[in-house]
């Protein structure tokens, strides 16, 4: 099996992030990918369980959100995991997704397939 590969999926919409979590875990499954999916609303919550991890391999993170915003999210996980991909996705613009640390910004709604590909593609899978 592949090595494993973390990701964090984090969007204060609960029915978004329960979407973007079970489109990850069906394609890791049909694909035979080993991919932990961790899905929270809550940034405090979030940063609190992934930032004692040894690794995170790539974040999906909403720009809007209560008690932290995507950019700041974005800033302390790649200030704690330097290897780590973010996905920056909102009503944000892609100038100031990249400015902030992100690799990627998607605008919402997007399409799903579009996202698993794009998560593979930055995972390298």
């Amino acid at each position: 099996m592949a090595d494993k590969k973390i990701i964090l999926n984090l969007d204060d919409n609960k029915d978004l992030t329960e979407v973007i979590g079970e489109l990850l875990k069906r394609y890791s499954k049909e694909k035979g990918l080993n991919w932990e999916i961790l899905s929270f609303t809550s940034p405090r919550k979030a940063l609190e369980k992934v930032l004692k991890l040894p690794t995170l391999d790539l974040g999906i993170v909403n720009y809007t959100m209560p008690e932290f915003d995507g950019f700041e999210v974005t800033k302390i996980l790649k200030k704690h995991f330097a290897n780590c991909r973010i996905i920056l996705q909102g009503a944000c613009s892609a100038e100031e997704a990249l400015a902030a640390g992100a690799d990627l910004y998607i605008r919402t709604p997007f399409d799903p397939d579009e996202l698993i590909q794009t998560v593979a593609k930055l995972l390298g899978e």
